[in-house]
């Protein structure tokens, strides 16, 4: 099983970020052009994203959805809504990583780390 919903996208880009990291960016356009430029190199993991370059930067509604969803979950959170930067619970994140990995191929996995090597410096610069 490849094809995978946003959310465990998300779920294991986030796992492979490295442990230091505890925050990311808010900021949707950083977030969106981020993902797309990613989703352009490895479109077969982001199968389930389309974004729409109708606007002034690309947009994913499935991304801003995914987004949501982890942080309904409690996967992710902005602990005061002035702040701007999402707060990882990399303890959830990595214990439902470990209930997707078995399903993941070793191609799939290493295309999965290299994506998070790639958007963790972005969505972290402050």
């Amino acid at each position: 099983m490849d094809q995978l919903f946003p959310e465990d996208t998300l779920i294991n880009i986030f796992h492979y970020f490295p442990n230091e990291v505890k925050e990311f960016s808010t900021d949707r356009e950083t977030i969106h052009r981020a993902f797309y430029k990613v989703s352009r190199d490895y479109p077969v993991n982001f199968k389930g994203f389309a974004f729409k370059k109708d606007k002034l930067f690309p947009t994913c509604s499935s991304l801003d959805q995914a987004l949501h969803n982890l942080q309904y979950c409690h996967l992710i959170e902005i602990p005061v809504p002035s702040l701007k930067e999402y707060r990882l619970n990399k303890e959830s994140i990595d214990s439902l990583f470990r209930d997707l990995e078995p399903n993941l191929n070793p191609l799939t996995k290493n295309q999965i780390q290299e994506i998070a090597a790639n958007l963790y410096p972005i969505l972290t610069k402050n």
